[in-house]
């Protein structure tokens, strides 16, 4: 893990302050990756993270094509080429100890398992390919593709 004197875990940056692929650990015990959007990403999608650190939001079939891979799911939006923290799991509360992290779900429940979907960031209990090994829902989800509080009980993983 990466030690640095403050890092913006918050908001998407133009500039690099860390290096691609840097991680680091909060005192909550949450776990992110320092990444390029290499496309635009909506706060709160499921991302795929590259080999080169680069994310993207992911789909059901690009999940399912290039497994392994580490996701992430990034609590604010990013423009094409933007840097910032991306937690990867595990995870429970952010930094303040209160606020929950978020993914975009469809209509779900709680404590399931979670899979990727057609839509590009958005994960659903409906059991599809491919699992995202780690993630799940802590509040039930009732509109399709709403910010839905979860937890990352391990690293983000699509096997």
């Amino acid at each position: 893990m990466t030690v640095q004197a403050y890092v913006n875990l918050n908001a998407a940056e133009s500039s690099p302050t860390a290096g691609l692929g840097d991680e680091l650990e909060t005192t909550s015990g949450a776990v992110y990756k320092y990444v390029q959007a290499s496309a635009a990403v909506d706060a709160f999608s499921l991302c795929r993270v590259t080999a080169t650190n680069t994310i993207a939001e992911s789909t059901a079939t690009d999940l399912t094509t290039t497994r392994p891979a580490v996701v992430g799911i990034p609590q604010f939006a990013l423009a094409q080429g933007q840097y910032g923290w991306v937690p990867v799991g595990p995870f429970t509360l952010r930094e303040d100890g209160v606020t929950t992290f978020k993914v975009l779900s469809k209509v779900a429940n709680a404590s399931v398992v979670l899979y990727g979907t057609a839509t590009a960031g958005s994960v659903d209990d409906a059991v599809t390919n491919p699992a995202i090994r780690g993630l799940t829902l802590t509040a039930a989800c009732s509109v399709d593709d709403t910010a839905t509080a979860c937890i990352a009980v391990s690293r983000l993983t699509v096997n």
